[in-house]
């Protein structure tokens, strides 16, 4: 089966979000994680090839699905938490940027809706725990070198520089 992936995934999956792939020869593994409009993720491992075909005379190279496995999930909390396949990809995906940031987005969300009232504001995370709430960022020498703020707009930021004793020095956004 040939096809065009990027426009195939965006028909079954929604919009990309992030994206790793590694190839040898004429092998390629690619790792898509793809959000829909009601906030399901979906996370895509698949083997393709290029196979060699013949097409009205002439020989034309396409895209061949090997292997593919999909883990869904209706929202962030629930994707992060969800079993993926034991996958050097898989691995590579829970231990990237992009899946923190995801794991900070469902802690933020999961202390929102457990602490009424906190709708707005900033929700600040330390070693993966949600442990408090301020009305906007500022102030970053209250809080520990380490400490996570996210936003309403799933926006997140770190705190950098200074010490525990003094605190933190500024806020820094990290990337996406």
């Amino acid at each position: 089966m040939a096809f065009d992936f990027k426009k195939e995934d965006a028909a079954r999956y929604g919009r990309e979000v992030y994206r790793a792939f590694r190839s040898k020869g004429n092998h390629r593994w690619d790792t898509c994680v793809f959000v829909n409009e009601s906030g399901a993720y979906s996370a895509v491992f698949r083997h393709s090839f290029r196979k060699k075909v013949i097409e009205d005379g002439k020989e034309i190279r396409r895209n061949v699905i090997d292997d593919e496995i999909v883990v869904a999930a209706p929202d962030a909390g629930s994707f992060t938490r969800a079993k993926f396949p034991q996958l050097a990809d898989a691995k590579e995906l829970k231990q990237s940027g992009f899946f923190a940031r995801l794991r900070f987005l469902a802690e933020a969300a999961a202390y929102r809706e457990a602490w009424p009232g906190h709708d707005g504001g900033v929700v600040l995370i330390w070693e993966g725990k949600a442990y408090g709430w301020k009305n906007c960022l500022r102030d970053a020498g209250c809080e520990r070198p380490g400490a996570i703020a996210i936003d309403t707009d799933g926006h997140v930021f770190i705190a950098e520089g200074g010490n525990d004793y003094d605190g933190a020095k500024c806020w820094v956004a990290m990337p996406c």
